[in-house]
């Protein structure tokens, strides 16, 4: 749980360090999360964004994503959503691998995308690896026996 604290916190502080006006500071703080290739950013009081439209839509989804688990949304609207965006990241990974250029609103609608899949997976991983390591203490504690471990 604190884990997703600080992520929320950082995937909000990268969102509003991406609405300042982009000076030297913030490009460069935001350089190493982004190629900031200025075609692809949108651009606010005249300058553009410190982050690609890709970029900025995964931070949307990481944090969307996060605030979803945290707030315990139903499943079926939580399903839907996840599904959504699994299809979003295909898509957009099969745009990309077919050299298809998007305009920067379909580059952000598909980072949100990405970034709902990405939080979902490491959920996921993250759920997975720690069940079965709780199983595998029960099992080194003698609590789960072994003719049932072999599927006897």
């Amino acid at each position: 749980e604190g884990v997703s604290v600080g992520v929320m916190c950082l995937s909000g502080l990268v969102l509003v360090l991406s609405t300042w006006p982009a000076t030297a500071e913030v490009r460069t703080l935001l350089g190493f999360l982004c190629h900031q290739i200025r075609a692809r950013c949108f651009t606010l009081w005249g300058a553009p964004m410190p982050l690609c439209a890709r970029c900025a839509g995964i931070y949307v989804g990481v944090l969307t994503a996060l605030l979803m688990a945290r707030r315990r949304v139903e499943g079926r609207v939580r399903g839907a959503v996840i599904l959504t965006a699994t299809a979003g990241a295909l898509l957009s990974l099969a745009m990309k691998a077919a050299s298809i250029d998007t305009p920067n609103i379909v580059r952000l609608i598909l980072g949100v995308c990405g970034g709902i899949a990405i939080v979902t997976v490491v959920s996921f991983l993250l759920r997975f690896f720690d069940a079965l390591s709780y199983a595998a203490r029960l099992l080194a504690l003698g609590k789960i026996p072994e003719s049932r471990v072999q599927g006897r």
